[in-house]
């Protein structure tokens, strides 16, 4: 049986794009891309600024501190706001 689910599902993995690396992105630059995409400031709670999308409605959160994001806040953020690699 996992022989058969190789062989199906096998082509369709082939024709997938590798996705690009997430490099080291700031908190000033995930503003202005969510600026430029609509997104307006819903409130600020101490460090962390809340965005809100006034069509679609969702939210995305970003903590705003000096360094770079980590890799994995950073992509909770593009998925949470619907936004891509290269809108940045």
């Amino acid at each position: 049986m996992s022989l058969m689910w190789r062989v199906f599902f096998l082509p369709s993995l082939l024709e997938l794009e590798p996705m690009p690396k997430l490099g080291s992105i700031t908190p000033r630059r995930f503003i202005a891309a969510l600026k430029r995409h609509g997104f307006e400031l819903d409130h600020v709670t101490g460090s962390h600024y809340v965005f809100r999308h006034p069509i679609t409605k969702s939210r995305a959160m970003v903590a705003y501190h000096n360094r770079s994001l980590p890799k994995g806040t950073a992509q909770k953020i593009l998925k949470s706001s619907g936004l891509s690699l290269d809108d940045l």
